[in-house]
């Protein structure tokens, strides 16, 4: 048994590139997992700089300064947050109370449900 687990890994990880993607998933993984409290703020800011770079890269090309350009780019992010904010909250807060009101009521069509599921299927 040990004599094939050993040839295993020499034909999976005689490639020292394998070994280190190995090790940097491994450390991904682990990181991610004890330690994905504190770190998702800083990757959703990772991920919002990469997806407000190309707004900002082409206010440039039309000619506007750098700091111009990324003034602009964040202040209409920010505009259009509190715009779906505004606009959505007051639908989300009565689809929650639909739901909370309509809840009991589904739970009981789905027991009902249930129940009959024997009857039709014996």
């Amino acid at each position: 048994m040990i004599k094939i687990l050993a040839d295993w890994y020499t034909r999976r990880f005689s490639d020292p590139n394998a070994v280190t993607l190995l090790l940097l998933l491994v450390s991904g993984f682990v990181t991610i997992y004890f330690f994905g409290d504190l770190i998702a703020p800083l990757l959703a800011a990772l991920v919002l700089a990469y997806l407000l770079e190309w707004p900002v890269t082409l206010l440039m090309c039309w000619g506007c300064s750098r700091l111009l350009a990324t003034i602009g780019v964040v202040l209409a992010f920010i505009g259009l947050m509190a715009l779906a904010l505004v606009g959505l909250a007051p639908t989300v807060f009565r689809q929650g109370i639909n739901l909370a009101t309509e809840a009991p009521v589904m739970l009981g069509r789905f027991t009902d449900y249930l129940k009959q599921l024997p009857e039709a299927y014996p």
